[in-house]
């Protein structure tokens, strides 16, 4: 059989997991112990101390990705309107931070690494999106609750061997728990897919 489904997807692109679960009956199984935290970044001077000084103002998003979703659905949350601040878009992540370096955004939405970086400098954070899962594995309907349940439990425990430690340090999680459907529909209707 050529369709072959996949039994396990492990991915970053959270809403599209998210989707599966919601739509496709996957079965959330584990997610990286870190949620994924989009921020709303100024520079040092910035005259924006508070979300309510966003109005009138710029804010550069990435183009088409999670973390433009989060983005959003932030400036929904805080009651924004689609007038009240101006948001413009850059096909590279990179480039968000350095519109509000070079001035031409007064604030950035970036992804979580972006954000890091942005403390490091000294620099401020205005504000979080809500944490959402991050790096994500889920399983096809095809896999029994025994199996499913086997494999959450073995994914938990990797952290607790040095073959377990050793096969997260190479897939670049430090930890994974639990994850339930739930959180993966509620995601989808936070950010309105």
């Amino acid at each position: 059989e050529r369709q072959r489904r996949f039994d396990l997807v492990f991915g970053k692109t959270v809403n599209l997991l998210a989707g599966m679960v919601r739509d496709k009956k996957y079965e959330a199984i584990v997610k990286t112990k870190m949620p994924y935290v989009a921020g709303f970044i100024t520079m040092k001077d910035s005259p924006i101390k508070n979300p309510a000084d966003m109005r009138g103002k710029v804010v550069m998003m990435p183009e088409r990705v999670f973390t433009t979703k989060l983005g959003e659905a932030k400036l929904r949350e805080l009651g924004f309107k689609e007038n009240e601040v101006t948001v413009r878009y850059t096909r590279f992540q990179e480039a968000v931070a350095n519109s509000v370096e070079t001035g031409s955004a007064d604030v950035g939405v970036v992804n979580p690494t972006v954000k890091q970086e942005w403390l490091k400098k000294g620099n401020p954070v205005l504000l979080e999106a809500k944490p959402v899962p991050n790096w994500s594995i889920i399983a096809s309907p095809a896999l029994t609750q025994a199996e499913l349940a086997r494999l959450r439990n073995a994914l938990i425990a990797l952290k607790d061997s040095e073959h377990g430690n050793e096969v997260l340090k190479n897939i670049s999680v430090p930890e994974f728990v639990a994850a339930t459907n739930a959180e993966y529909v509620e995601l989808l209707k936070y950010i309105g897919e």
